[in-house]
C-alpha cells in the first residue's frame, strides 16, 4: 500500500503538471485527441491506485438477512 500511495501522488503531480500544457480546447485535431486520451489514461491510473489505498476490495462482514 505504501508504494501505491507514492505512485498515486506521482500520478496526481504528473496530471497537474500536464493539464495546462495539453491542447484540449481546439476542436477535433490530433493534439486534442492525444490530450484527451492521455488525461483518460492518467485518471484510470489514479483510480486504480485510489482503489488500493482505500482498500475497496477488503473483506467485510456480510450483513444478516432477516
Amino acid at each position: 500500500m505504501r508504494n501505491s500511495m507514492f505512485y498515486l501522488i506521482c500520478a496526481l503531480g504528473m496530471l497537474l503538471y500536464a493539464i495546462p500544457r495539453l491542447e484540449v480546447g481546439e476542436g477535433l485535431s490530433l493534439p486534442t485527441i492525444f490530450g484527451v486520451i492521455w488525461i483518460s489514461i492518467a485518471l484510470l491510473i489514479i483510480a486504480a491506485h485510489l482503489r488500493i489505498v482505500l482498500r475497496v476490495d477488503s473483506e467485510q462482514r456480510p450483513y444478516k438477512q432477516m
